[in-house]
């Protein structure tokens, strides 16, 4: 006897309404999670060494006219601005101490605050280094960015103010 008989081919695992039950989940929580990090991603935000910036020749002094300016639409996103470390390229911190670094108990490090965009903060600290890049760490109105880097202010025997 000769039976025609279908086969219908099991289920594979997950089926088209769960996928789509996560994925209605999901999409709100992707568009919460990128609304902050977009303004560091877009850097509408620039931190610039200004003139009269330098490494004194001889020692671990640094004069650093660090400026700041933001193209941000949305400028309740990124008021104040708040530096809070800056490192060298070999993750030495800029302190206020004579002869600290990032090792030395207590060390306060350079920090600086900015309220409008096109202001600059002369900023004198000290560092175990000769670095070629400062890393800045800072946040905008309140919230952590990624670090910004900059090119170290050239090495002289003295400074301008």
């Amino acid at each position: 006897m000769n039976e025609n008989k279908s086969v219908t081919p099991a289920p594979s695992g997950v089926s088209r309404r769960t996928v789509v039950k996560g994925a209605a989940w999901a999409v709100p929580a992707i568009a919460v999670a990128s609304s902050v990090p977009a303004m560091a991603a877009s850097r509408c935000i620039e931190f610039t060494i200004g003139p009269n910036s330098c490494k004194l020749a001889g020692n671990f002094e640094y004069q650093i006219n660090l400026c700041f300016e933001s193209t941000c639409a949305d400028t309740s996103l990124v008021f104040p601005v708040q530096v809070t470390r800056i490192e060298t390229g070999n993750d030495r911190v800029l302190t206020v101490e004579p002869w600290a670094n990032s090792s030395t108990p207590g060390a306060t490090p350079v920090t600086a605050t900015y309220t409008a965009s096109g202001q600059c903060v002369l900023l004198v600290g000290n560092t175990w280094s000769n670095p070629s890049t400062l890393v800045i760490y800072y946040s905008l109105n309140g919230v952590a960015q990624p670090p910004y880097v900059v090119d170290a202010p050239p090495i002289q025997g003295g400074c301008e103010v």
